[in-house]
C-alpha cells in the first residue's frame, strides 16, 4: 500500500474519532447542565446567601458541585448532588458554581448569570420634603443577584415627576411614590414646597417683607441652591448674565421684599466702620439663616440675618431713627456689590459713588458715560450695566422697547425694588451709566428681559 494512502486513511480515522468525541461532548453538555439556582436564605449581617443548585441530568451518572470565588479548579471542594440538587450555605455574589462528572469539571458559571433575585430593597426615609426646582436623588438600598430594573411611579404627576432615580417637584402639594424591583416594593410620601415665585412681568410692590427667622436651615440652603442654579443656567460665574440672574432672583423670584438698611460699615476700610452683613452682605448666597454667622468677618451691631431687627444709627425720617432697630437688609451699593459677587465678580465691598476724592466706588468700574438721549437710543446699554446718580447705584435688569428696569434699594422705596423708567425719562432720572463690558468680558446666556 502506498504511503500517502496510509496517511489519508489515518487522518480519516482520527477525524471520525474527534468528530465522535465532539458529538459526545455536545451530547453530555445538552444532557447535563445547571437548570436554575434558588436563593433559600439571606444572611444580611454577613452579606451571604444559601443556595440550591438545580441540575438538569438526563444521564445515569453522578454529578458533583463546587463553589468558589476563584476559577482555579485545582482548589475546588466538590460535593455530590442529591437528587440532582447541590446545597451550599456560604455563598457570596461574586462566586462561581462548578459541575463535575466523569471525573472532569465540565461547566462553571457565575451565580449572577443564573439567578435574578432581589434580597433587599428599601429607602432611607418614609417621607421626602423637597423643593420645587431642585432635583432630589432617591436614596435607596438594593441588594440583589443577577439583573433587575427599578421602576418609580408618582401617584400625582402634576405635583411630582420622576426621572431615573430623581424626584422633580412641579408644584406645591403632596403625593406618594412607589418603587418596584422584581417582587420587592417600597412606598414613601413626598411633600413638594415652592420657595420661590414665578417671576412677574412687573415688580410686586404688594408682596410681604421678609420677616425674622423666616426660613429653616434646610430651606435657606435650598434657596441658595436655587440661586446658584439660576446663575449656572445664565452661563455660570463670570458672565454678565450671571450678575443679571442674581439681581433678578432676589428682586423678582424671591417671594419677599428685602428692606432697606443704612449700612453700619463694610468689610474693608472704605466704610464708616468695619462691619459685615449689616446693611450689606458681601458673601456668596443669601443671608437667611444663622448658619451663615460663621462666615461673618466683623460685627458692629450684629450679627443679624436679613429680616431681623438690627440697631440703626441714621436719622432719615419716621422709619429710620438713630437708636432704634430696623429690619436688616441692603442699602443700594450693598445690593449691587452682592449681585456682582454672586455673578462671579469680586470687585470689593464698594460704595455707590460718584463722590469726589473717594476711592473704591461702583462708579469706578467699567466705562462711565453720561446718560443722554443719544446713549439711550444707541442700544449700547445692556442689562447688567450699572446706573448712578450721586450717592446712589443700581443695576439694570431689563430693557424692552420703551422701558428700562432698574433693580435698586432706597430708603424712600422702603427697600429693594425693580423700578421702571421710560426711556425718554432716563436722562433726567439718572446721571451716569457704567458700561460693564470691560469687567464682564463674557455675556453668557444673556437676555435683555426675563420674559
Amino acid at each position: 500500500m502506498r504511503k500517502d494512502k496510509v496517511i489519508i486513511i489515518i487522518i480519516s480515522i482520527l477525524g471520525v474519532l474527534f468528530l465522535g468525541m465532539g458529538i459526545t461532548l455536545l451530547y453530555y453538555y445538552e444532557m447535563i447542565k445547571i437548570k436554575s439556582v434558588e436563593i433559600v436564605d439571606y444572611d444580611k449581617q454577613n452579606d451571604k446567601v444559601s443556595i440550591d443548585v438545580y441540575i438538569e441530568n438526563k444521564l445515569p451518572i453522578n454529578i458533583y458541585c463546587a463553589i468558589s470565588k476563584e476559577q482555579d479548579i485545582e482548589k475546588l471542594e466538590f460535593i455530590k448532588a442529591n437528587n440532582n440538587v447541590c446545597s451550599f450555605n456560604e455563598v457570596y455574589d461574586d462566586y462561581y458554581i462548578f459541575l463535575k462528572y466523569n471525573k472532569e469539571v465540565k461547566e462553571y458559571v457565575n451565580i449572577n448569570d443564573v439567578t435574578d433575585k432581589v434580597l433587599e430593597f428599601s429607602v432611607d426615609k418614609n417621607c421626602y420634603d423637597i423643593t420645587k426646582g431642585l432635583d432630589t436623588k432617591i436614596s435607596y438600598v438594593l441588594k440583589m443577584y443577577g439583573n433587575c430594573d427599578i421602576s418609580w411611579d408618582s401617584f400625582d404627576d402634576s405635583v411630582l415627576k420622576i426621572e431615573d432615580d430623581t424626584l422633580i417637584g412641579i408644584k406645591n402639594g403632596k403625593t406618594k411614590v412607589v418603587g418596584k424591583a422584581l417582587d420587592k416594593e417600597v412606598c414613601f410620601d413626598v411633600n413638594v414646597k415652592a420657595l420661590t415665585v414665578e417671576m412677574p412681568k412687573h415688580f410686586d410692590y404688594d408682596k410681604s417683607y421678609l420677616t425674622c427667622n423666616r426660613y429653616s436651615s434646610k430651606e435657606a440652603k435650598d434657596l441658595d441652591k436655587l440661586l446658584f442654579k439660576r446663575i449656572e443656567e445664565a452661563g455660570g460665574y463670570k458672565t454678565r448674565a450671571a450678575v443679571v440672574a442674581a439681581a433678578r432672583f432676589l428682586t423678582l423670584e424671591f417671594p419677599y421684599r428685602i428692606d432697606y438698611f443704612f449700612e453700619n460699615g463694610r468689610v474693608n476700610s472704605s466704610g464708616a466702620n468695619y462691619a459685615d452683613g449689616e446693611g450689606r452682605y458681601y458673601h456668596v448666597g443669601l443671608y437667611l439663616n444663622k448658619d451663615k454667622f460663621s462666615s461673618i468677618k466683623y460685627t458692629f451691631a450684629g450679627p443679624v440675618i436679613w429680616g431681623c431687627p438690627l440697631m440703626n444709627y441714621e436719622d432719615y425720617g419716621w422709619k429710620y431713627i438713630s437708636g432704634r432697630p430696623n429690619s436688616n437688609g441692603l442699602d443700594c451699593s450693598g445690593f449691587v456689590a452682592w449681585a456682582l459677587l454672586n455673578g462671579g465678580y469680586d470687585v470689593g465691598d464698594r460704595g455707590a459713588g460718584e463722590t469726589p476724592d473717594s476711592d473704591f466706588q461702583m462708579t469706578d468700574l467699567g466705562k462711565r458715560v453720561n446718560v443722554t438721549k443719544e446713549l439711550i437710543d444707541s442700544n449700547v446699554v445692556k442689562a447688567g450695566d450699572l446706573i448712578n446718580w450721586w450717592g446712589h447705584i443700581g443695576v439694570i435688569v431689563g430693557i424692552d422697547n420703551d422701558t428700562y428696569y432698574v433693580a435698586e434699594s432706597l430708603d424712600f422705596y422702603d427697600g429693594l425694588v425693580v423700578k421702571e423708567y421710560k426711556k425718554e425719562k432716563m436722562p433726567t432720572a439718572w446721571t451716569y451709566i457704567m458700561l460693564m463690558d470691560s469687567v464682564y468680558k463674557n455675556d453668557g446666556n444673556y437676555t435683555s428681559m426675563w420674559y
